[in-house]
């Protein structure tokens, strides 16, 4: 029997919270029976990419919106999708997707499924008002309504209930172990904060560097490890240079070993401006460590461990150090597994649903059609 083939709509494959929850979820159907593809809008080879090969996948490529107007997109798109086929396509765009489905759905795909990512994403005046106009018409035009969340459900799709599903950013337990802290290669045994997020505004490096910064003041010989990459990473080594802070801050840049890296720290730092259910802060549970975040991030993010502190942006680093210090000393080994199975943020249970899901809808569509 033909593996059916689903197409996932992405700007670029790298390692965001989106693109790996997909990953995982690759890594874990079965693939004789289903297969990724994937359709990106962006010219650089994303970090996903050599893998999704490897394990069967195709990868297309439209430019963006921004490169050649909307006109030429939406007929791009059209082409596309009436070219390739496809009776499942999966958009995972936020707004964006109303266009996208709204282009599958003249070429007559029969299941699309639009994916919420986030819950409260702040543009500028002129952007919201477009990204507001794509959303009003997005129940339009899917047949299904995913979200990491409750709250990113509602802040996409606003009160429709109709096809809805919360799919989990769900982690791969086996690759966490709950153990206590070891090292980062030459690092003290003291207090290591951690924080695993692309280097835009949204996930707030600057007040990150400002905490670790108060922080230093109480624990001298504390550690801070900053993972990923972006645009504004050249900007926060020059403040962790001017700060007179650079031997304690370490600036890992993209890494395929985030569990081991979490395995090793003593604290999780999240000061979000916002976010919509972020798979990093189930990882950093999954590997049994306090996370320090901000009180804006959904209360599904909590698997109910008591690894989770939270804080207001309102407090000024100052406080939010004093908090991470006492958390660290009141540090205890937290079993989170159980706890992560039962809030459904294991990966195999998610995979099943997801495949299940697919495999169904296909055959429902087919047989109507």
């Amino acid at each position: 029997m033909k593996a059916l083939r689903v197409l996932h709509v992405f700007r670029i494959l790298n390692r965001g919270g989106a693109e790996t929850l997909v990953m995982n979820i690759y890594r874990n159907i079965d693939r004789t029976k289903l297969q990724f593809d994937f359709l990106v809008q962006h010219n650089g080879i994303g970090d996903y990419e050599e893998e999704i090969k490897n394990l069967g996948g195709r990868i297309y490529r439209i430019p963006y919106i921004t490169q050649v107007g909307p006109v030429i997109y939406k007929r791009k798109l059209l082409d596309f999708f009436t070219e390739k086929s496809y009776s499942v396509v999966h958009s995972h765009l936020n707004e964006m997707s109303s266009i996208i489905l709204g282009q599958a759905l003249k070429a007559e795909v029969s299941v699309r499924v639009a994916h919420s990512h986030t819950s409260n994403a702040k543009h500028s005046f002129l952007e919201g008002m477009v990204r507001r106009y794509l959303k009003s018409g997005i129940n339009s035009v899917v047949t299904h309504r995913f979200g990491c969340s409750r709250e990113a459900l509602y802040w996409l799709f606003g009160s429709n209930t109709n096809a809805e599903k919360v799919i989990a950013n769900s982690v791969i337990l086996d690759n966490y172990s709950i153990k206590p802290q070891e090292p980062v290669d030459n690092h003290s045994n003291g207090l290591l904060i951690g924080h695993v997020g692309s280097f835009r505004k949204v996930k707030n490096h600057d007040f990150i560097i400002e905490v670790f910064k108060e922080v230093l003041a109480l624990k001298p010989s504390a550690e801070l490890i900053l993972i990923g990459n972006g645009p504004l990473r050249s900007k926060m080594e020059r403040k962790v240079e001017e700060l007179g802070i650079s031997s304690n801050v370490n600036f890992l840049g993209i890494r395929s070993d985030i569990p081991e890296l979490l395995s090793q720290i003593s604290l999780f730092i999240m000061p979000s401006l916002y976010e919509g259910l972020p798979l990093t802060l189930i990882e950093a549970q999954a590997a049994g460590k306090n996370c320090l975040i901000t009180d804006t991030i959904t209360n599904e993010a909590d698997v109910g461990c008591g690894l989770i502190h939270r804080m207001s942006l309102n407090h000024p680093p100052k406080e939010w150090a004093n908090k991470a210090v006492e958390v660290y000393e009141n540090k205890k080994l937290v079993d989170s597994h159980p706890y992560i199975k039962a809030a459904g943020f294991d990966i195999a249970d998610t995979s099943q649903w997801i495949e299940e899901f697919y495999l169904k809808e296909d055959q429902q569509h087919s047989i109507l059609n």
